[in-house]
């Protein structure tokens, strides 16, 4: 297996200049949380950040990959999630609620 640290950073590149929502994020934390779907490729998730009442955020987490796959990852961010339902804090997006700020599907492949 190897093991990733992986930071997200977010840009809307719909202003001129590039505007850094990064920060804006991080001072609300207690607002939102990433969510890491991933499907056919042997890679896990975990959260390597807290909001300051000790749930996920997701800017900062830990990928570890194993054989070789390929899949896709969606990056979902939820604005107002219930961080205290049901497998929220360990990344199942199932009972979450919330919106939906950013969605994006990536390609996986590991090697």
């Amino acid at each position: 297996d190897s093991i990733y640290n992986v930071e997200i950073e977010v840009l809307n590149e719909s202003e001129n200049p590039v505007e850094d929502i990064t920060a804006e994020i991080l001072a609300e934390d207690e607002e939102h949380q990433f969510f890491f779907q991933v499907s056919g490729a042997n890679a896990t998730v975990t959260y390597n950040d807290a909001d300051d009442d000790g749930n996920p955020v997701g800017l900062n987490s830990i990928w570890t990959v194993g054989a070789t796959s390929t899949g896709n990852v969606i990056v979902t961010l939820r604005h107002e999630p219930n961080k205290g339902a049901v497998g929220v804090s360990s990344g199942d997006i199932t009972n979450a609620g919330g919106e939906t700020d950013i969605e994006v599907a990536f390609p996986v492949v590991i090697e």
